[in-house]
């Protein structure tokens, strides 16, 4: 979703709430926790993809909500392509 949306700076304002409310960030943690909590005994190599791959996609929303140094829209694809590499499955054939 982070690489394939258009964001502003309203998508960003969640952050600043977050920061200083307990509750709104209590429901943010428990909103998303599902998707970016690992294993522990996920494998090394794969955890440091996925942590990679998920603070790219950060960075990258981030970028684009705040419009400050968001990536050239000619970079996208690849930008894209880097993301699915860390993505791919090490066991799949």
């Amino acid at each position: 979703m982070a690489l394939a949306a258009q964001f502003d700076r309203a998508d960003f304002a969640i952050y600043s709430d977050a920061l200083y409310r307990e509750a709104l960030t209590a429901a943010w943690v428990r909103r998303f926790e599902g998707w970016l909590d690992l294993p522990d005994d996920l494998p090394a190599a794969a955890r440091g993809r996925l942590t990679a791959a998920r603070l790219l996609a950060d960075g990258y929303w981030m970028a684009a909500a705040t419009d400050a140094f968001p990536a050239l829209a000619q970079d996208r694809a690849q930008v894209i392509a880097v993301a699915e590499e860390l993505l791919k499955d090490e066991t799949a054939s």
